[in-house]
């Protein structure tokens, strides 16, 4: 699949602009979240400790979760989240990383 936004209709796949959330993006690291999409939980492993912590954001910006990572590898629980498109961002002392996942 491509990367980026996208809106679908019956015939095509239209490209939209993305929103940043008034955050520059650094990579820094590699971060896999899965499973995705998820019902209950999402396991997020890192190579490495660039990142300390995240925020789970709907598409319009609000906070909905927030948490430490500890670890390597973090699990949340994302059962208390409706069904939608989400984005979570990793913070850290070198930057930040966003990245999508759905819950269904």
């Amino acid at each position: 699949l491509p990367t980026g936004c996208f809106t679908t209709t019956n015939v095509t796949v239209n490209p939209l602009p993305c929103p940043t959330l008034g955050m520059e993006e650094v990579t820094v690291g590699t971060v896999d979240i899965f499973p995705n999409p998820a019902t209950n939980e999402v396991t997020i492993k890192m190579d490495a400790a660039a990142y300390t912590s995240y925020t789970i954001t709907n598409s319009i910006g609000q906070v909905l979760m927030s948490g430490k990572l500890a670890t390597a590898s973090t699990n949340v629980d994302v059962r208390p989240l409706p069904v939608a498109v989400y984005h979570i961002t990793f913070t850290g002392s070198n930057g930040t990383l966003v990245r999508k996942f759905v819950k269904y």
